[in-house]
């Protein structure tokens, strides 16, 4: 009898969008791509308006929870949006459903020209 093992990473981020007409749903995800894995990459993908994301949640395939990290995931996404100078609109909303429109007090709403 032979067994199988799948090798899955540590955590991988699912991320709930809006997807306008449709309806809302989680996008594609594979696990071989590292924005699923990586905090940074998720963050920097809602600030830049790639993703039109509603919430994060966290799933670990190995010990079988899930979180939802969306604040966690809004404060990270702020935080790449001080270090380049502006969010996205869709990043701005994002940021003001978890932590709060007073969180974007300081930070230039707009299509930054690193989200181009």
């Amino acid at each position: 009898m032979s067994s199988s093992s799948t090798a899955y990473p540590a955590q991988l981020h699912l991320v709930v969008a809006e997807f306008g007409r449709y309806g809302i749903s989680i996008p594609e995800t594979d696990i071989s791509d590292p924005d699923v894995i990586y905090v940074d990459r998720v963050a920097s993908r809602i600030a830049a308006g790639d993703v039109v994301a509603l919430q994060v949640f966290r799933f670990d395939p190995v010990a079988l929870t899930v979180a939802d990290v969306s604040e966690e995931m809004a404060e990270e996404a702020l935080k790449r949006a001080r270090l380049r100078g502006g969010i996205s609109p869709e990043g701005a909303e994002y940021v003001a459903r978890h932590l709060g429109s007073e969180a974007l007090d300081d930070i230039p709403i707009a299509r930054p020209s690193w989200a181009a």
